[in-house]
């Protein structure tokens, strides 16, 4: 089975209960978490999680998994991957980010194997701004092998991409040239009918 859309270093935060939580909500809880630990604490118990998230998938007959900066384990776990170079708003991974074309170049050449795919892990459109969209962009320029990103996941998501880029989704990615056959759409929950036809003229997935 393929898992296309992994969620690696969440398991810490599996207890987390109440009915109350939005993804906002969740972000700023993750971001607030992480800021009050030193860098070798924060990638200590993301390689912890991580591994222990790929060793669920493994014991339910995941054996594809498409995740951002998944690189690190794939190897270790014999699974094969999608690994995304993160690009979003935030100070979880605003080194990637902050690395630019260099750091997408580097990360692609250590990673990727005939078990490893490298490309980009845009996340989200309202999470971004013009600058990592066209960020994304250079990154398919420079080889990058796919680029996934979540499309109106729920009325919020949709909402916040209307808000952020005044208009739908499908047509944000379009407009940026990210609409193609290495896009990778995740959730697509509220997209609409005339994005769904946008999208079947490309060969996106």
């Amino acid at each position: 089975l393929f898992n296309t859309h992994c969620h690696l270093g969440e398991s810490i935060f599996k207890d987390i209960t109440g009915n109350d939580w939005t993804l906002e909500k969740y972000l700023k809880y993750t971001t607030d978490y992480n800021d009050k630990l030193s860098v070798r604490e924060r990638e200590k118990q993301w390689l912890q999680s991580a591994t222990y998230t790929v060793e669920q998938c493994i014991n339910n007959a995941i054996a594809n998994i498409c995740s951002a900066r998944s690189a690190a384990i794939s190897e270790k776990n014999c699974i094969r991957n999608l690994a995304g170079y993160p690009i979003m708003k935030g100070n979880k991974l605003k080194t990637f980010f902050e690395d630019g074309l260099t750091g997408f170049k580097q990360y692609y050449l250590e990673n990727k194997s005939e078990t490893c795919s490298v490309g980009v892990c845009l996340h989200s459109i309202y999470l971004n701004d013009k600058d990592g969209l066209l960020f994304a962009r250079e990154c398919i320029k420079a080889g990058a092998d796919f680029i996934t990103v979540h499309l109106s996941e729920d009325e919020y998501s949709r909402n916040m991409e209307v808000k952020t880029f005044g208009k739908r989704s499908a047509y944000v990615l379009k407009d940026y040239g990210l609409l193609m056959s290495k896009s990778l759409l995740i959730h697509c929950g509220e997209i609409s009918n005339d994005e769904i036809e946008l999208i079947k003229e490309t060969d996106a997935a």
